[in-house]
């Protein structure tokens, strides 16, 4: 079994693979462009990274 939000108890066989890889895929690309902008923010307005 495998834990989903959308449904808790589905089975192993059911899940999408090639579909979770590429969106976990687009889930990384959003996360390393929020981490780029908020670099930017941080530096323009002279505030450091903790």
């Amino acid at each position: 079994m495998v834990f989903t939000c959308f449904n808790q108890d589905q089975e192993l066989d059911r899940v999408d693979f090639p579909f979770l890889n590429e969106r976990l895929k687009q889930s990384g690309m959003q996360e390393k462009l929020s981490g780029l902008w908020l670099e930017r923010l941080l530096k323009i307005q002279d505030i450091p990274r903790i």
